[in-house]
């Protein structure tokens, strides 16, 4: 239990590191890359982002102790060094999307007011919507069709032989 626990203390300290630092390199990027800065990375604003970070660092923690009870405990760790690398690996791969959705924020924005200025964005609106109508009348007319001929009886008419007359007897008198 004391080995568990330590363990995991350990990777919530690793991890809070690391995407503390995640946090300030955010922070100096986007000062450096967008027009509109943010805080400083050594103000109350840069130290709240830092503790937010911090504060998530158990989440990474606890998915790796969850992964950890899973593996065979037999191999050793160098026979498998790519168990090493994969906590760098998320780090890496999160902040390259931080990195990414700010660049992608900072000039997807300005290209997006001009789209609609231009009138695009309504038209490609118009013609999608119409696309949707479309596909939405087919799928309601196959639907439709399919319970026709599957459950309403008057859709396939099945022959049904007629009875034959029977001689009408006539009426007998007084009960036999």
């Amino acid at each position: 239990m004391r080995y568990a626990t330590g363990r995991f203390l350990l990777f919530t300290a690793i991890w809070g590191v690391l995407l503390a630092l995640g946090a300030a390199a955010g922070l100096w990027l986007w000062n450096r890359l967008s027009g509109q800065p943010g805080p400083p990375v050594l103000s109350p604003g840069g130290l709240q982002v830092a503790v937010g970070a911090l504060a998530l660092a158990v989440l990474p923690a606890v998915i790796g102790e969850v992964r950890a009870a899973r593996l065979p405990r037999d191999t050793p760790i160098g026979a498998n060094p790519g168990l090493l690398l994969r906590p760098v690996a998320g780090v890496a791969i999160g902040l390259a999307a931080v990195i990414l959705a700010s660049v992608a924020v900072r000039f997807g924005g300005p290209t997006w007011r001009g789209w609609v200025a231009a009138g695009r964005v309504q038209a490609v609106q118009e013609r999608a919507t119409g696309w949707w109508r479309t596909a939405e009348e087919r799928l309601y007319g196959a639907v439709d069709r399919y319970y026709l001929e599957r459950y309403d009886r008057r859709a396939t008419p099945q022959p049904t032989p007629t009875p034959e007359p029977t001689p009408s007897a006539s009426p007998s008198s007084g009960g036999e």
